[in-house]
């Protein structure tokens, strides 16, 4: 061979790459600086939140050990250390019916603010109550402890709710923090609170302590101290109760009020005052009066300025089934883990901050009350009461003077399920007999009870400043008034949620329960299904060939979840009553969402294949030819005779129809049996099953059967059977009490899923034994 030949054999050297373009660098400069800052832009914020809710008040601390500061009076150091113990003491009082009821504020009409400052609002001193318990029922706890559980047992007379004039806080509970001896609490001199001189705090315990205590001695200074650093909570709810009455038509409970008189009482508190129609015998009357609309309109703009700040929920002027009384049950309790010590300036700033602003003393115009006292970590931190210590220097043997702070108590705001709740067995409700239209006299149906036996669960948890934060953004985002005429079914769900959220936050509804076992079992279960749908899709959009597709088998799937989806899309329309644009904003989102697997499982097996048309932009659509494989892959599934697959259809369906294994339970669920209308249940749900469920598992089955004739395994990813297993395994785990506990809402595990699991067992098997089917290109064999 020449050389010549040889050279022209040589592909010489290789090309150059161009060089990039100046618009093409910046464009993928841009393109890779762009999301790199938006990530840490929101890193900066995450990090500055985090920073802020695990340390909310860092600039108050004093950033040194108690040990190295020389001088004790600049500090302000904890008054519990993380070693030191306290108790708990909780008490119940009862409004007594001889005194006032609670008011939620005073309008302040007086010019000289001065001339309050000593005046103590009548109706917080004149609400008279009856301690029901009162005694300790945490002993020795700790501010690093977690859920640590009491009962408190206690008689409750339910003459007074009978009255249509009700308040939230005509049952309260208090608690309070004892410090264990030796403490520095010993030593205190003074001390200073957040709230107001002319305000006259809830009363925290009974005095003698315990309640019939024999020891009638007076308070010490250290018995005041303690109080000043206990809260109160209202133990009545105000919910919807069904009507009592016998008669058939509905009563509302309550006679219509004046409209010269009409009581408005907002979401927190109530108010009393004169606000009249708009119509023009109304104007007119308030023209004559000279001073209705003016005295109205002041009113109403001062309601709204305190409506948001108190914490006083009243009945007058409401419906009464709708404001029936509810006792609360269950109470979790937090102290928060704080020990850090604060600069005594910066501290002393923030508590005369607090002292001018406190219990609705920046609210103009309304004398502050103690029902707008409701303190926050966030506002009031451990700034709330400050104590002098007097302790003996070690160094000078003298007397010096030290501060202390307290600890920080909440409790959660609301009950947080419908379970944590009893009604008060009396009917407030207003029977009257009509016999041909004419009253005759009236009656309440049953006999009511003159006391109730009430068994109050309360929780003790330590929480760091972080997951305090947490706790307090949580109770107002799930303090909702619930519906308490709802079926058992739903009550039950509605508790199990609260249970489950409630236990992720780290407080758990009883000994036992493992709620965040439950959460992850269920995230894990839940990413895994979005995965393996994930890993469908793509499966079937990469699928370029049918063989190892059992064609009738994916005609079946694709039938069934066609059929499924349109009922649940059509059944989630009718029940929102969407408007057209509702339904086309539902029905693509139904479409791209629900219907996208399916159709491409019938495109895969019907060999559809989208174009364009030459060079228009015009959209083709054709079938392609079967392939030499794929002849083969028909040949063999067609093995399996049509009457075996019929009667295989047929036996399913037939098993569904006598035996109803979607509704024959294996292990029984615990919740109440739904009523008629919980499910919602439409004509196609109740049909279904004993024709979609016979069509999936029957395709399910063809597919199984043509992996074992060719050897090969195919209509998924292998990993995604696999997962499939993994996600019927952490289902099947969330029955095993051993592992998550016991809950009220376990569901019932039902004969339909032995057939799944069946299914999945065997999928599982072929897709580690059986090599999955490779897709090679076969158009140079069509035909």
């Amino acid at each position: 061979m020449s050389n010549e030949k040889r050279l022209g054999l040589d592909p010489g050297a290789a090309p150059r790459r161009k060089s990039i373009t100046g618009c093409k660098c910046l464009l993928l400069t841009a393109a890779i600086l762009f999301p790199i800052s938006v990530i840490l832009f929101l890193a900066n914020i995450a990090h500055g939140v985090l920073q802020y809710g695990s340390d909310p008040h860092r600039a108050l601390y004093q950033n040194s050990s108690l040990e190295d500061v020389k001088d004790r009076g600049s500090v302000v150091q904890p008054l519990i250390s993380r070693e030191e113990t306290f108790d708990i003491a909780a008490t119940v009082w009862l409004r007594s019916g001889e005194g006032i009821g609670h008011a939620a504020f005073i309008p302040d009409d007086k010019t000289n603010k001065n001339d309050t400052e000593n005046d103590e609002s009548p109706n917080e001193l004149d609400v008279l109550e009856t301690p029901l318990f009162s005694g300790t029922v945490f002993h020795g706890v700790r501010l690093t402890d977690k859920n640590v559980f009491a009962t408190i047992k206690y008689k409750l007379p339910t003459a007074i709710f009978r009255d249509l004039d009700l308040s939230n806080y005509d049952l309260r509970g208090s608690f309070m923090l004892i410090p264990s001896s030796p403490s520095p609490l010993d030593r205190v001199t003074n001390y200073t609170t957040w709230i107001p001189n002319t305000i006259h705090p809830f009363p925290v315990r009974s005095w003698p302590f315990p309640l019939g205590s024999s020891n009638r001695s007076a308070k010490t200074l250290v018995d005041e101290a303690i109080e000043t650093f206990g809260i109160s909570i209202p133990l009545l709810e105000f919910h919807d109760i069904k009507s009592q009455c016998l008669r058939p038509e509905k009563t509302t409970g309550e006679e219509t009020l004046s409209e010269e008189h009409t009581t408005i009482d907002g979401t927190a508190m109530s108010v009393a005052i004169d606000i009249e129609d708009d119509d023009e015998s109304d104007d007119q009357d308030n023209k004559k009066e000279g001073v209705k609309d003016r005295v109205g309109e002041d009113t109403k703009s001062l309601y709204n300025k305190v409506s948001r700040k108190t914490i006083l929920y009243g009945t007058k002027g409401r419906p009464v089934l709708e404001n029936h009384p509810y006792v609360t049950t269950r109470t979790q309790i937090r102290v928060v883990d704080q020990t850090k010590l604060f600069n005594r300036k910066a501290y002393l700033k923030a508590h005369r901050q607090l002292r001018k602003t406190s219990c609705g003393q920046s609210v103009l115009g309304v004398q502050p009350s103690r029902y707008m006292c409701d303190p926050t970590y966030r506002v009031n931190g451990h700034w709330g009461t400050q104590l002098k210590i007097e302790t003996l220097n070690e160094n000078t043997n003298k007397p010096q003077i030290e501060w202390a702070y307290a600890p920080f108590m909440s409790t959660t705001k609301r009950p947080l399920g419908p379970k944590d709740i009893l009604p008060v067995p009396v009917y407030r409700e207003k029977c009257f007999e009509y016999l041909n239209g004419t009253q005759q006299g009236s009656f309440t149906g049953e006999s009511q009870q003159e006391s109730m036996d009430v068994i109050w669960k309360v929780s003790y948890s330590g929480r760091t400043p972080l997951k305090h934060g947490a706790l307090e953004w949580s109770d107002l985002i799930f303090s909702k008034k619930m519906n308490m005429s709802e079926s058992e079914y739903n009550q039950a769900l509605k508790q199990d949620t609260a249970e489950l959220y409630s236990g992720i936050a780290g407080h758990l509804f009883e000994e036992g329960m493992q709620p965040r076992r439950r959460a992850i079992l269920n995230g894990i279960g839940t990413i895994l299904s979005l995965v393996i749908m994930i890993l469908d899709t793509r499966y079937w959009y990469t699928r370029t060939s049918t063989v190892s597709i059992s064609i009738l088998g994916g005609s079946l799937r694709a039938s069934t979840y066609i059929i499924d989806s349109i009922g649940e899309a059509i059944k989630h329309g009718k029940e929102n009553n969407l408007s057209v644009i509702g339904w086309i904003s539902w029905c693509l989102y139904f479409g791209v969402i629900s219907l996208t697997l399916p159709l491409l499982i019938i495109k895969v097996i019907a060999r559809i294949e989208f174009g364009w048309w030459g060079t228009l932009w015009i959209p083709t659509v054709q079938i392609a030819h079967a392939t030499h494989r794929e002849r083969a892959s028909e040949r063999l599934e067609a093995k399996v005779s049509l009457r075996l697959k019929i009667a295989l259809l047929s036996s399913i369906a037939t098993i569904y129809y006598f035996l109803a294994p979607h509704d024959y339970h294996i292990i029984t669920s615990l919740l109440p049996p739904p009523s008629p209308g919980d499910l919602k249940i439409t004509r196609f749900e109740e049909l279904a099953p004993f024709a979609l469920k016979p069509m999936y598992f029957t395709g399910r089955i063809l597919q199984l059967l043509l992996n074992r004739r060719s050897k090969t395994f195919a209509g998924s990813h292998r990993i995604s059977v696999v997962l499939e297993a993994v996600v019927w395994l952490v289902s099947l785990a969330q029955l095993v009490p051993v592992l998550v506990g016991q809950f009220g809402a376990r569901p019932a595990f039902l004969m339909e899923e032995i057939f799944e699991i069946a299914w999945v067992t065997v999928a599982c098997w072929q897709a580690i034994t059986l090599p999955s089917v490779t897709q090679v290109s076969d158009d140079e064999h069509i035909e």
